[in-house]
C-alpha cells in the first residue's frame, strides 16, 4: 500500500468529517430497521437468509485478520445487500479510514449516500474516490450520472426561481431525456443512471 501525502490525508480527514455529519443529520432522523427491508418473496427470503449466514463467519475472520481488507469489504457489501444501511456505512467509513488509497469503499459510500438522497455527500465521496484512484471506470461513471442528477436539481430550482427561464427548461427537459432512457440489456432495469455499487470484490 501506498502511503499517502500529508495533504492528501488531510483531505481524508475533512472528508470523513463532513460524511459524518451529513450522516448524522440523513440517517439519524429515522433509523433504519433491518425488518422494514426483508423482501416479502420466498427466494429473496432464502437469499437474505443465505447473507445473514455468511455474516457471522466473515465477522470472526475480521476478528482474527484486522488487516483482511477484502472481507472487510465483502462484509461491508453484505450489510448493504440486507438493508442494515447504518451499519454499512460505518463499515465502509472504517476501510476508508484504514485504507485511503482504495476507491470501491469511497464508491460504495457515495451509493448509500445516494439511496438517501444525500447527494452532495455522494458527489464528495466520488471525487475523493477519482482523486484516490483516477483510472477506476466505475467511479468515472458513477460521477456522471451523479453530475446529471444534480444538473436536473439545479435547473429545477431555476425554473422555480424563474419560471419563464425557456433556457432552463430546454436543458431540464434534455437531461431528463437522458436520465428517463430505457436501461441496456444487461444493466439495471430500474435506472441505467444511478449510482452503482461495486460488489465484486477489490481490484
Amino acid at each position: 500500500m501506498k502511503t499517502p501525502s500529508l495533504a492528501y490525508a488531510t483531505r481524508i480527514w475533512i472528508f470523513l468529517l463532513c460524511a459524518g455529519g451529513t450522516l448524522s443529520s440523513v440517517y439519524g432522523q429515522s433509523k433504519l430497521a433491518v425488518d422494514s427491508s426483508l423482501p416479502t418473496s420466498h427466494v429473496a427470503n432464502a437469499e437474505h437468509a443465505g447473507l445473514t449466514a455468511q455474516l457471522q463467519p466473515l465477522e470472526q475472520r475480521i476478528k482474527k485478520y484486522p488487516n483482511d481488507v477484502q472481507a472487510r469489504f465483502k462484509h461491508a457489501t453484505m450489510l448493504t445487500q440486507l438493508g442494515r444501511d447504518d451499519e454499512a456505512v460505518s463499515a465502509f467509513q472504517e476501510l476508508i479510514q484504514r485504507y485511503p488509497e482504495l476507491p470501491e469503499p469511497y464508491n460504495n459510500l457515495a451509493y448509500l449516500h445516494s439511496k438517501h438522497g444525500a447527494y452532495e455527500a455522494a458527489r464528495v465521496a466520488l471525487e475523493t474516490a477519482a482523486s484516490a484512484s483516477p483510472d477506476y471506470a466505475l467511479t468515472q461513471q458513477n460521477l456522471g450520472a451523479l453530475y446529471l442528477q444534480l444538473a436536473a436539481q439545479a435547473y429545477q430550482q431555476a425554473l422555480e426561481l424563474k419560471p419563464r427561464d425557456t433556457l432552463s427548461a430546454q436543458r431540464q427537459r434534455q437531461i431528463n431525456a437522458i436520465l428517463a432512457m430505457p436501461a441496456k440489456p444487461g444493466r439495471d432495469p430500474a435506472s441505467p443512471l444511478t449510482i452503482a455499487p461495486a460488489t465484486s470484490g477489490l481490484k
